[in-house]
């Protein structure tokens, strides 16, 4: 991911946003660790390629959620339905603030 890579996003708070709470989640998963840092490293400019892979890091843990569920039998009960996952989907892409906000109180 290279520093002038795509257009500049017209509205950086959001790209902003939601890397800066990425940050507080990678305290539990150090897994996103890296990518989370790389995409820190382009808060004053971020352009559409690090907006593309700020949601791909974003999907990831939702899948990863979906898969928590699916291994852990005792936490089956409480699995979200599809139509909730496919919202959560839906605010990875369309409502990205929104998104940002709900993964800061995790």
């Amino acid at each position: 991911m290279l520093k002038f890579d795509g257009d500049l996003l017209v509205d950086p708070s959001e790209y902003r946003h939601i890397v800066g709470a990425l940050q507080y989640v990678t305290i539990t998963r150090p897994d996103i660790a890296y990518y989370v840092n790389q995409l820190s490293q382009h808060m004053q400019a971020p352009t559409s390629t690090h907006w593309t892979s700020t949601k791909r890091v974003l999907r990831y843990l939702s899948i990863l959620l979906i898969l928590v569920f699916i291994i852990n039998p005792v936490l089956l009960p409480y699995m979200p339905s599809v139509k909730q996952i496919g919202q959560v989907i839906l605010m990875i892409d369309v409502f990205p603030v929104a998104m940002a906000s709900s993964l800061v109180s995790v």
